[in-house]
């Protein structure tokens, strides 16, 4: 009897809960922006060996090593994050302006948050490796494209 009053507490638990509940895998999360880097004389997509990528505002590297492409997680408390990008020992520093929207996904998965780039400065110290940036897709809601180009 016993048994019988849990397995019927058990589905009653189980089929209680509404699918909004639950966060599942499929809702996507908060986006990172992507950052692909150029040859600026061919224009094409091109690996950059042994770089590294700093967060300036919370001291820590985000990529160290070699690729073609960037994931990189936006400070949603402020509407600016700092980078340094590290290529032959020369450091640049970015800091891309952006708006937040804060998007309502689920009550079991909360809020995401999606930006809107406005611009990306590039500090000019005179030995700047990154010759220019071009922001390619304004809104960062997915992570299927790239949204900044570097060329260098």
């Amino acid at each position: 009897m016993n048994f019988n009053k849990l397995l019927l507490v058990y589905f009653f638990i189980l089929f209680s809960c509404e699918p909004d509940d639950l966060c599942l895998e499929t809702y996507a999360d908060t986006p990172k922006l992507i950052v692909k880097f150029f040859d600026s004389n061919s224009q094409e997509n091109i690996q950059i060996d042994n770089i590294i990528i700093e967060d300036n505002d919370r001291n820590i590297i985000l990529f160290s090593g070699s690729t073609d492409s960037l994931s990189v997680p936006l400070n949603y408390m402020r509407q600016q994050t700092s980078l340094n990008l590290i290529y032959n020992n020369n450091s640049d520093k970015i800091y891309i302006n952006y708006a937040t929207n804060e998007v309502f996904v689920s009550k079991g998965c909360g809020y995401k948050m999606n930006y809107v780039l406005d611009n990306i400065i590039l500090e000019n110290d005179n030995e700047n490796w990154i010759n220019f940036l071009e922001i390619v897709n304004q809104n960062i809601v997915e992570e299927s494209n790239h949204h900044v180009k570097i060329f260098f």
